[in-house]
């Protein structure tokens, strides 16, 4: 997974503003298949963290093992 500098500047706002300290990042299974899934999250000392472009993440072992190919831009706009 790639997190360009864009998406980083983005990304410390929101979760700044939502006081939340990672991104989760996983698979979900629904009827219409496989979709990935993005939130703000609050990490369990359980948790598995691995830092991407100065961002903390948690995410899923079969993505970790699949998404390189994963990128977060951040040029969308948000409101």
């Amino acid at each position: 997974m790639k997190i360009t500098d864009n998406a980083r500047v983005v990304l410390q706002k929101v979760m700044a503003e939502n006081e939340r300290d990672c991104l989760w990042v996983g698979l979900q299974e629904t009827c219409c298949g496989t979709s990935i899934s993005v939130a703000l999250a609050i990490a369990d000392d359980d948790d598995k963290v691995i830092e991407i472009n100065g961002i903390p993440v948690i995410m899923q072992q079969r993505l970790l093992e699949i998404g390189d190919w994963l990128k977060v831009n951040g040029e969308a706009t948000l409101p």
